[in-house]
């Protein structure tokens, strides 16, 4: 099990910024989730995986993690 986290990549932010808007995402997304899938997650090392994207992208991410029941934070 792996978190995946996209970052815009029309967006300038230093490397500091960009690291905490990845963290912020990912702690949203890990209290958004059930404690039962986010303890499986937690048990298999906390693995994630950061890609970039244009914005239409990642709202068409957002859009099939909504369909798919997948927990999404943006």
């Amino acid at each position: 099990m792996k978190q995946v986290i996209v970052v815009r990549n029309d967006v300038k932010m230093s490397a500091g910024k960009l690291a905490a808007q990845c963290c912020h995402a990912s702690v949203s997304a890990a209290l958004k989730s059930k404690k039962k899938i986010l303890g499986e997650w937690a048990a298999a090392g906390q693995k994630k995986i950061i890609l970039q994207s244009s914005l239409q992208e990642m709202l068409e991410a957002k859009q099939r993690c909504d369909r798919a029941k997948l927990v999404s934070f943006l």
